[in-house]
């Protein structure tokens, strides 16, 4: 969350309904887009959640607000990367944390929240899914980067 939201966000996630955090969350992605546009100048730019992930999350918790996205001129990303992980594999490494994250113990079944979060991101055209079972972060690394072509040859 980008400081200057920290303050409203709190309020946000405890009061709002589905559809007003929706759009709080829009908002906050169209000033992080304007951000990476004025950073892209400079640099480049890695994010690790956008705009996909909004939509999904407020989808699979029954938002009704319907947006056009085209419409907020975000940024579009030269790739975006969703990291899949089987069930019992993610179960394994939540328990190794030394601290736990309100929703880690949500299980991924049919018709779940992470359950259906995660189809709806698989069905953005343009997601590369990175299997991750079995590799360690560096082999994952590696694979991000062989993906975007930026591996030497």
């Amino acid at each position: 969350v980008p400081s200057g939201f920290m303050a409203s966000a709190d309020f946000v996630n405890h009061h709002c309904k589905t559809d007003a955090h929706y759009l709080y969350y829009l908002s906050m992605v169209k000033f992080i887009s304007d951000n990476i546009t004025r950073l892209l100048s400079e640099t480049n730019v890695v994010c690790a959640r956008y705009i996909y992930s909004t939509i999904s999350y407020h989808d699979a918790s029954r938002n009704t607000v319907k947006v056009d996205i085209d419409s907020l001129a975000l940024v579009k990303p030269d790739f975006t990367f969703l990291l899949t992980v089987s069930e019992q594999e993610r179960l394994r490494r939540l328990q190794s944390r030394p601290v736990k994250k309100k929703g880690d113990e949500q299980e991924k079944r049919a018709g779940s929240f992470l359950e259906k979060a995660e189809r709806k991101l698989c069905s953005f055209p343009d997601i590369i899914k990175i299997p991750t079972d079995n590799k360690t972060p560096r082999e994952i690394a590696i694979t991000i980067l062989g993906e975007a072509g930026l591996l030497p040859t």
